[in-house]
């Protein structure tokens, strides 16, 4: 005998009601432990919610998170449904970054090489002893040497971009164009990426959808549908192995990975010798990448450079997949196309909103034609004192990430959370603990006025009164940013070249503030952004 429709409705009823218990059933976590927290009022999305459902960036809400317990060191929230740890005091953030490293070695992005084998095996994802052995193994193709070699290149591209628009706005009335600064500039990069790491010239001005700027692209967008195979990869890991899903798209994959492996067999066979990324995949494939001893790990690109710790200092005999090493080619690629690309980008509009700061940019930049010519060099890029402060300045007002994560991989013992508890909290292995980047750099006791562009905040007279743990543009500690010295390169050299020949300024279309695009975890504006490029009256 069938079931009645009051006893469907009944069961159904009872489903939901499971669900919803299912999908809230650790939100009571922080209760009695000692702890604030931000309270998630929906299942399974956790603390996240508001900024999720009421189209807020999540700069914005991590910010209002970070302000709403001013006395505390930290605080609790639920990513998804899991418990995790969201630091606010700097001395904290050093002993869980630092001091600590060996509990919260690793990040707590779910993938593994099963989930996408790329992304799974690049050095953002892995994790422990193999995390170890690839950073060790890298770190020596980011030593100052291999920079210096690589700047060459760089250097040739930003030229290239600034006789383009020199070119453009020669032939137009007014000697001034206006440009889309986020279409623009991953082009640089993409253009820089292609060659530095892969050997192509691409010329993404010109052949403007050439497959390496459109899979580019595509492999950048952590927006819409990638936002949300993080959401179920992280709340669900095995639905994502089972409906093989990968977090990159298989394009992608398939492409970076003939890349890889044919530019590696074609230079192996050749005996090609090219000083790019492929040459330094080639080394650590053959073992003979190895750190310098003798080597100083100096600042000479500029104040935001990170230093590479013990970790990465080690000599690493380990045999590395075609996989494993196509991973970290493909992670330099979105980093370089994606992450340097924002930096130069709020660069040319804090250039543009603050044309004094620029004018004094200029000066310095004129001053050091005048001496050595229209050509830098990597060693004469720390001479540039007011571009390494400006940049570094657009580092702390627009980081890189707005928030850093690390995973506990052993039980650990927190500090009490303010200076009245006396009850300290347990870390469990397993549960994220966060940084909240943005926010420690827009914190008025950190930063007096944080809104305001102020590249004096990094001069000489007052960088050292930067507390320490409170700039952390590339990350913290053993795991910081491998890239950073690339980065701060490909930044100064294009925007060096620019104001040598142009006036940066507003246009019509330029919004002021900036909206954006919610929809993002990076800070990519909403609409564009928009500036005019006037050549310079000499």
């Amino acid at each position: 005998m069938g079931l009645t429709y009051t006893e469907l409705f009944v069961y159904f009823i009872g489903i939901l009601i499971a669900i919803y218990l299912y999908g809230i059933k650790n939100y009571g976590y922080f209760k009695n432990k000692g702890v604030k927290y931000i309270e998630a009022y929906f299942p399974f999305i956790g603390s996240t919610s508001t900024y999720m459902l009421q189209g807020q960036h999540i700069s914005d809400f991590l910010l209002s998170c970070y302000n709403k317990y001013q006395d505390e060191k930290y605080i609790g929230m639920f990513l998804f449904q899991r418990p995790a740890i969201f630091l606010r005091d700097p001395e904290i953030m050093k002993l869980v970054g630092i001091k600590n490293f060996d509990s919260f070695g690793d990040h707590p992005f779910p993938m593994t090489d099963e989930m996408d084998p790329l992304f799974g095996n690049a050095l953002l994802t892995l994790k422990d002893q193999k995390w170890r052995d690839m950073r060790s193994t890298l770190s020596p193709g980011f030593s100052k040497s291999k920079m210096k070699e690589l700047f060459i290149l760089i250097e040739e591209t930003a030229k290239d971009y600034s006789r383009h628009f020199v070119e453009r706005a020669s032939k137009i009335d007014k000697n001034i164009i206006e440009i889309e600064t986020k279409d623009m500039i991953s082009r640089y990069t993409n253009d820089i990426v292609a060659s530095s790491v892969f050997g192509l010239k691409t010329d993404s001005l010109i052949n403007k959808e050439n497959e390496f700027y459109r899979l580019g692209k595509l492999a950048s967008d952590f927006s819409g549908l990638r936002l949300f195979k993080y959401a179920i990869a992280s709340a669900f890991p095995k639905l994502f192995k089972i409906f093989n899903l990968t977090f990159l798209p298989k394009e992608a994959i398939s492409f970076f990975r003939n890349l890889v492996e044919s530019s590696i067999k074609i230079r192996e066979k050749s005996g090609i010798i090219r000083n790019d990324m492929i040459k330094i995949l080639i080394e650590t494939k053959n073992g003979s990448l190895k750190h310098d001893k003798n080597s100083t790990d100096s600042f000479e690109t500029g104040f935001a450079t990170v230093q590479e710790s013990e970790i990465g200092k080690r000599n690493v005999s380990r045999k590395w997949t075609d996989d494993e090493l196509t991973a970290q080619a493909m992670l330099f690629f979105i980093a370089g196309f994606d992450s340097t690309s924002n930096l130069i980008i709020y660069i040319i509009y804090e250039l543009a909103c603050n044309p004094d700061i620029q004018k004094k940019l200029q000066n310095e930049i004129d001053d050091y034609i005048k001496i050595s010519g229209e050509d830098i060099s990597y060693d004469k890029l720390s001479s540039l004192n007011y571009l390494d402060m400006t940049i570094s300045e657009t580092l702390r007002k627009w980081p890189p990430f707005v928030v850093i994560d690390r995973e506990c991989t052993k039980n650990y013992l927190l500090p009490p959370p303010n200076a009245t508890s006396t009850q300290s909290y347990q870390v469990k292995k397993g549960d994220p603990i966060w940084f909240p980047i943005y926010s420690v750099h827009h914190d008025p006791k950190n930063y007096p006025n944080p809104e305001r562009f102020q590249p004096e905040r990094f001069s000489e007279e007052n960088k050292s009164s930067i507390k320490p743990g409170t700039f952390m543009p590339f990350g913290i500690g053993p795991r910081n940013c491998i890239g950073s010295r690339f980065a701060l390169m490909v930044a100064k050299a294009i925007i060096f070249h620019l104001l040598a020949k142009f006036d940066i300024t507003v246009t019509k279309n330029t919004r002021i503030p900036i909206k954006l695009d919610w929809k993002t975890i990076n800070f990519v504006p909403d609409g564009g952004m928009y500036v005019g490029l006037k050549l310079r009256d000499f």
